[in-house]
């Protein structure tokens, strides 16, 4: 077939052009599979000789990645490209860049390797995505954890997370020192000198002076330095970010400086602590990041990722990802061109340049596909607004949260409290993502908001207090609810404050998690 034989040489001068741009990537729709009704297993079987073979006669080409793109996963083209794969795996047909031994599974909307066997333990995560070079990210549970280069004393998370010695004496601590103390202040030094002294695999928190975080946590590593012990300093971090409320927290590349540990062993106890984390269901923590400042570092946690993910670790090679549905990216679906020959780059639209090569038969339908293209990128590059009162009762905690969100999501959320309004800008999945974690906070503060009316409305009734220094202190309106409503359920006792106290009603006392005992009590207004 004539028309088949041009699919051919338009693959391959796709790729010459691509290749001499020095592009890494290229994403191919199926040509010819709509309207001219093109044979699919024909049109699969072209797609891999040629690039299959322009791979082998071109192996210093600059292309990486080339991406068949699907429009649909049941439509009979996605099962043709995927019996085809299939079969030249199956028949041992080499495929440049990939590995032979892996089966496909069906992931959301796209066709995604994964090994034959997967372990119990990369269940958790998910798969890796790049939003920037060099910039990774993965979801386990509830949270989402990110790596990228940078300067961790400029991160804007709840907490960042040090190394330092046994004094705390951040001079002579990690490389980082010098860095916080003049970003930060001395009160930092200040108030480590105060804690005193710090066992070998201790975390020490202070505040964070005059950084864009809250707390610094310093991690005070254990002798000798192991994974085990590594992993150890990790968890207490989370743990403790967990117990303050925290909804972020960065990390470095825990001992990949002075003490030795290579990135691979850092990024595989990083993530292996952030597993066990997420066993316990954290309620607060969103976001962990790993700030790295040797960027060669990158690699080894992508790595990392990958295999955690049950993804398949490739090496460099033309085909990465042979199929994938890129439909509600770009809004294409299967090409209907008789003829193809002009070209033109699309770079608007986008923070980062992607460049479109488009195929048409005239320089009318050129500019007609130029322009729906565009309208496409323009719509998926956008804002909400949100509008409403509660956003006036915020506080600095709700806006730190929404904070995580951006952080986490990579949009930008302008909060306008006094006119009760927030802005979210950024690609339309981040910010339908965004906005409906808005939505739930926005809820939670109406929530508590009558809750804390309703408590106040009871302190006029009943007000229940403890024993401190030989005077008796009102407990504050919500907790005086919560111990009143298990009084008048003649319950005998309530633990309040996340479990660090205990009131018996019997002994009318309050005791904490540290063995102290106070005493406590009832007044009720109403004479009763």
């Amino acid at each position: 077939m004539i028309i088949l034989q041009v699919l051919k040489r338009l693959l391959t001068k796709c790729l010459q052009a691509a290749s001499a741009q020095g592009m890494k990537s290229i994403a191919f729709p199926a040509i010819g599979t709509g309207t001219l009704q093109f044979p699919r297993t024909d049109v699969a079987e072209i797609y891999f000789d040629e690039v299959i073979s322009y791979s082998q006669k071109n192996p210093r080409t600059s292309i990486k990645e080339v991406r068949f793109v699907l429009y649909d996963q049941d439509d009979p083209t996605v099962q043709a490209f995927d019996a085809e794969l299939k079969k030249r795996v199956e028949s041992n047909t080499s495929l440049p860049g990939s590995k032979r031994d892996f089966s496909f599974q069906k992931m959301g909307n796209n066709l995604a390797k994964e090994p034959r066997a997967s372990s119990p333990q990369t269940t958790a995560f998910s798969p890796l995505r790049e939003r920037d070079q060099d910039q990774l990210e993965t979801n386990v549970g509830s949270m989402c954890f990110k790596v990228q280069p940078g300067d961790i004393t400029k991160e804007t998370t709840d907490a960042i997370v040090v190394i330092s010695n046994e004094d705390l004496d951040i001079k002579r601590g990690s490389g980082a020192g010098a860095a916080i103390l003049k970003a930060g202040g001395l009160s930092i030094q200040t108030e480590c000198s105060q804690q005193g002294p710090q066992l070998p695999g201790s975390v020490a928190v202070t505040s964070a002076g005059s950084l864009k975080a809250r707390f610094i946590f310093h991690i005070v590593p254990s002798k000798p330095l192991d994974d085990k012990s590594i992993k150890g300093s990790i968890m207490k971090c989370l743990q403790e970010a967990e117990r303050k409320g925290l909804s972020s927290i960065s990390f470095p590349a825990i001992g990949t400086g002075n003490l030795g540990v290579s990135a691979r062993d850092c990024a595989h106890t990083m993530l292996s602590a952030i597993r066990d984390f997420n066993v316990q269901k954290p309620n607060c923590m969103q976001l962990i990041k790993m700030m790295i400042f040797q960027k060669e570092m990158i690699k080894d946690f992508r790595s990392a990722i990958e295999e955690v993910s049950g993804q398949v670790s490739e090496k460099p090679g033309i085909i990465r990802r042979v199929v994938s549905r890129m439909g509600d990216f770009l809004g294409l679906g299967d090409s209907d061109k008789k003829t193809l020959s002009s070209s033109a780059t699309l770079t608007d639209g986008y923070d980062k340049t992607l460049d479109l090569i488009i195929l048409a038969s005239s320089k009318e339908d050129l500019q007609r596909a130029v322009k729906e293209i565009n309208e496409v990128m323009n719509e998926k590059s956008t804002k909400q607004v949100i509008e409403n009162e509660t956003i006036t009762n915020l506080s600095e905690e709700h806006l730190r949260k929404i904070h995580t969100l951006e952080l986490r999501h990579d949009v930008k959320a302008c909060v306008e409290k006094e006119v009760g309004r927030i802005v979210v800008r950024g690609q339309t999945g981040d910010i339908l993502d965004v906005a409906g974690e808005i939505h739930k906070i926005l809820h939670q503060v109406k929530e508590d908001e009558h809750e804390r009316k309703q408590a106040e409305s009871l302190s006029k009734d009943v007000q229940w207090m403890y024993k401190d220094r030989g005077t008796f202190v009102d407990y504050e309106p919500c907790v005086n609810a919560k111990i009143e409503a298990p009084y008048d359920q003649k319950k005998t006792r309530v633990i309040i404050e996340g479990g660090r106290h205990e009131i018996d009603f019997n002994s009318m006392t309050e005791k904490d998690i540290d063995g102290g005992v106070t005493e406590v009590r009832r007044i009720d207004r109403r004479g009763k």
